[in-house]
């Protein structure tokens, strides 16, 4: 006996990030785009891991490292 299968539709979405440099320094608002790719990051590893402490994850690439 086979069982259908179930596949679920690719969903994307859109976000929008406004900063407050007051609140998060200005960092972010140097470089919006690796403030960006830290949270796709986060997101990645947290689809990846769905059961792991989100303080446990490594928010630097490697070469954010040197």
């Amino acid at each position: 006996m086979t069982r259908p299968s179930r596949t679920r539709p690719v969903r994307t979405w859109q976000s929008r990030v406004t900063t407050q440099p007051q609140l998060m320094g200005t960092a972010v608002e140097a470089n919006p785009d690796g403030f960006a790719e830290r949270f796709t990051r986060l997101l990645d590893r947290i689809v990846a891991a769905p059961g792991c402490p989100v303080g446990e994850f490594d928010l630097l690439a490697p070469a954010e490292r040197e």
